[in-house]
């Protein structure tokens, strides 16, 4: 009886938990179609997708590594083309507390804009054209990550960067959220896009690693802790 119970009880609370789990239906839709969170990704690449200079701090030696370029800082133009952009709506629904209390899911529908972007230093560590895909669901705010592997970059950042013994670089990671913060921020600066680049490296020989950032550039220069 005691078993059944505990069956019982960890049927419950499956049951429970997958309850609480996001249902998501993504749709594609027109860049200026108006979707049900009231704007267009149009709306949102206007308000965040225009080009723009930024000062970029790269931080003093990090773990792991050391690069070239650190205690300096350079000029960052990030800019997008908007007019190549696809836009994706997922509506997501569901979400709540196990049992009122937690833990807790939230569900909330996005846009998510895929748009080819460019990212230049004035130092010549970065000089990537990527596509990203900015997620939001603000008219206000977008927030994007992109992890490029070593053979795609064309920058000189990765060439800078000498990992310690035992590790390997084995790409670029940038992330950043437009005026908002971001992990690791010291402050936000509003109405630009916050955010760092980094190499990343893993433990040489550990092919399923996914990597640990390092030699960290913060931009604008104000976020940088």
């Amino acid at each position: 009886m005691a078993l059944t119970r505990a069956l019982a009880l960890v049927a419950l609370f499956a049951g429970r938990a997958a309850a609480q789990q996001c249902v998501e239906t993504p749709r594609q839709v027109a860049l200026a179609e108006q979707t049900p969170l009231g704007f267009s990704a149009a709306d949102v690449l206007a308000n965040v997708g225009g080009a723009a200079t930024l000062d970029l701090k790269w931080l003093p030696r990090s773990m792991y590594a050391t690069h070239g370029r650190a205690t300096t800082t350079t000029e960052l133009w990030i800019a997008f083309a908007p007019q190549k952009a696809s836009v994706t709506f997922v509506d997501s629904k569901g979400g709540g507390c196990i049992g009122g209390h937690g833990p807790c899911v939230s569900c909330t529908p996005r846009l998510e804009i895929s748009v080819e972007a460019r990212f230049y230093s004035g130092d010549g560590a970065l000089g990537e054209d990527q596509r990203v895909t900015l997620v939001t669901s603000s008219v206000k705010w977008a927030k994007f990550a992109l992890d490029v592997g070593s053979a795609a970059i064309a920058g000189t950042l990765l060439r800078e960067v000498a990992p310690d013994p035992g590790y390997e670089v084995i790409g670029l990671h940038i992330e950043a959220s437009f005026g908002t913060g971001f992990p690791g921020s010291r402050r936000t600066v509003p109405g630009v896009w916050n955010g760092f680049v980094a190499a990343r490296v893993r433990q040489t020989g550990r092919p399923k690693m996914r990597g640990v950032y390092t030699a960290h550039g913060y931009f604008p220069a104000r976020t940088a802790p």
